[in-house]
């Protein structure tokens, strides 16, 4: 009885916390989806990063983008693990208007694959906590 209850404590408290965690990164692409300046950008350069757990290196672009006469320069938060931009390369961006430092390469889909493997993740845990506390 007692392995039981630790059990269904242990899987639904787990669970939970993917579907929380599932629940911000659904919050952070909807902020995204939100952004309505369009525009253009130039990548100035990669920046390469070594993931040590992944044994891997990341790389992240880093652009120039000109919006009312004033030029930004970013760093994307997202990287890939192949080189997909080169620099010079122009790449479609979109980003807050009010705050252009707040943006997204186009066709970038890092949150919302990440949102539905943690909302299905923490969702079958939870129905595994009620499973295993009803049954056994």
């Amino acid at each position: 009885m007692q392995v039981k209850i630790v059990l269904s404590i242990l899987l639904g408290t787990i669970g939970a916390v993917f579907v929380i965690a599932g629940c911000v990164f659904w919050r952070i692409e909807a902020v995204k989806q939100a952004y309505t300046g369009q525009g253009e950008a130039i990548v100035t350069s990669i920046e390469k990063r070594h993931n040590s757990s992944a044994h891997s290196n990341y790389y992240y672009p880093q652009l120039k983008i000109e919006v009312e006469g004033k030029q930004y320069f970013l760093t994307s938060a997202i990287g890939t693990r192949d080189q997909k931009y080169q620099v010079g390369q122009s790449v479609k961006v979109k980003y807050n208007p009010d705050n252009p430092r707040q943006f997204q390469i186009q066709g970038e889909q890092g949150w919302s694959i990440l949102k539905s493997v943690f909302l299905l993740m923490g969702s079958a845990l939870i129905i595994a906590a009620v499973i295993c506390f009803s049954v056994l």
